[in-house]
């Protein structure tokens, strides 16, 4: 059996990568979730159970509650033909890298997860690694990092969800000083989105296999499509710069313009005021 876990921030291109797999050299996915695009959040919810520490994510539900956790799970099983599975507050570590197992086992013989907010919390990576440790004779487990420039991450997060680029740049960082910091521990594949568009990373080195003849092509137009928008003003902070030197990133600068400037004064204001309403209704 072979699973391939992909660790990265959102909008980083793992949707892309993950299609390929499956298109391309049989992987398969969960075939219910509570979230998009295959998403588990399955080290998220386990580690809201254990009660590990977590941080907040930039508008998400990450953390969750215990309750909803548990909640959340037990569905997960059910409808995923695990219904045997009962999660409980008091469910363990232990059986919880067991019920992964039956996972991977339903999914057999090649499964692939991408859950962007595993990287994110420390305490996920804790977990990882402790089932790798335990089942590495059992499973075939590849672990690819994939990077995005930040500029690329933040462009594409405001597009899809207007996400602001100031708050969201803080995601990328942590996320991907977690990708470094971890690297060793979890025997990561780097892999820069960027160059997997440009076909110079092969599969091989991926995840040991020889992609056939494409059948899913990556989108080489949202490549450093941030350089040259008019539209996208947002310069960086000098700690995301820092992170982003680090995987030989460059170029940061973008064209900027007023317009960027009043339309982004414009989302912070609305998003402000949506939260504050927000707080007074709770």
């Amino acid at each position: 059996m072979k699973h391939v876990i992909l660790l990265s921030c959102k909008s980083s291109g793992s949707t892309a990568l993950q299609n390929y797999l499956k298109e391309n050299l049989g992987y398969k996915t969960i075939s219910f979730t509570q979230h998009q695009e295959e998403e588990t959040l399955y080290w998220s919810k386990v580690a809201s159970v254990l009660k590990m520490p977590q941080n907040k994510m930039y508008r998400s539900k990450v953390p969750y509650t215990v309750e909803k956790a548990v909640k959340d799970l037990n569905e997960f099983f059910l409808k995923n033909k695990l219904a045997h599975i009962n999660i409980t507050k008091e469910t363990t570590e232990k059986e919880f890298q067991e019920y992964y197992f039956e996972l991977i086992q339903s999914l057999a013989p090649k499964f692939i997860e991408k859950s962007p907010h595993h990287l994110y919390n420390e305490s996920n990576l804790v977990l990882i690694k402790n089932f790798v440790e335990r089942y590495k004779n059992e499973v075939d487990i590849r672990i690819i990092g994939l990077i995005r420039h930040p500029q690329s991450v933040l462009l594409s997060g405001w597009k899809r969800w207007q996400f602001l680029p100031s708050g969201f740049q803080n995601e990328w960082n942590i996320s991907y000083k977690n990708l470094l910091d971890w690297k060793e521990k979890l025997n990561i594949t780097f892999c820069e989105y960027e160059k997997l568009v440009s076909n110079e990373i092969t599969f091989d080195q991926l995840i040991g296999e020889t992609a056939p003849v494409e059948k899913y092509r990556f989108n080489s137009k949202s490549m450093n499509n941030w350089m040259n928008n008019k539209d996208y003003g947002f310069q960086l902070s000098n700690e995301v710069i820092a992170t982003a030197k680090r995987f030989g990133y460059t170029e940061f600068k973008t064209l900027g313009s007023l317009q960027w400037k009043i339309t982004i004064a414009k989302a912070s204001l609305l998003f402000s005021i949506k939260s504050l309403l927000k707080k007074l209704k709770s």
